[in-house]
């Protein structure tokens, strides 16, 4: 990526933020009014299916099967790339696409376990997949602190970043999203050991 290349960056990044922001709002807005109304469990896909009949009528499955197609094939392409490109960097490699097997083996090898492991999971006969995506994310929030934390302290160190070290009002927002979601964290844990009132 050049210099010049920056600013295309910096606009798919804030646009991609603002969109899941945005979508996850409305996520949030969808399960209140259908399962916490009703207080529903989803302990599977046709759970969630049934559960949007308030908002969606008789289309309801249809809707909820797009989009979990869609979903999943974001998330098959854009999340088994993400861990190849970071396992290929911890190892000192670049990392290309456009590369093959022979001449990317770490990039390749970690994208086919990756896709591998995840099929393998859906696949378990009677898997309580809706947990397990519960779980997933659950620990992707608290591992994500420690990575914050780190992302906010080396933009800070002007011999890494030089002109690119990030100004104080950059760095305040950094660590106020990490305090933020530890907070959030915490609160996930605590109503986690709280028993349920239904």
């Amino acid at each position: 990526m050049k210099p010049s290349d920056w600013r295309f960056e910096r606009i798919d990044v804030v646009a991609g933020a603002v969109s899941t922001g945005v979508i996850g709002f409305f996520v949030v807005v969808a399960c209140a009014e259908t399962l916490y109304r009703s207080h529903t469990h989803i302990n599977d896909a046709s759970d969630a299916a049934v559960a949007l009949t308030p908002l969606a009528g008789h289309l309801a499955s249809t809707l909820f099967a797009v989009g979990l197609v869609g979903a999943g094939l974001l998330a098959a392409a854009i999340l088994p790339l993400s861990t190849s490109y970071s396992v290929s960097e911890a190892f000192g490699k670049e990392g290309r696409i456009a590369g093959n097997l022979r001449t990317e083996p770490i990039f390749f090898l970690t994208y086919i376990a990756m896709t591998a492991l995840g099929a393998a999971i859906v696949l378990i006969p009677g898997a309580p997949l809706v947990p397990i995506l519960f779980l997933t994310q659950a620990v992707n929030a608290v591992m994500l602190l420690p990575l914050l934390a780190m992302i906010a302290h080396l933009t800070r160190d002007r011999a890494l970043m030089g002109e690119l070290r990030i100004g104080t009002i950059s760095a305040c927002a950094a660590w106020a999203t990490t305090a933020l979601i530890t907070v959030t964290v915490i609160a996930l844990g605590a109503f986690s050991l709280l028993p349920s009132h239904y």
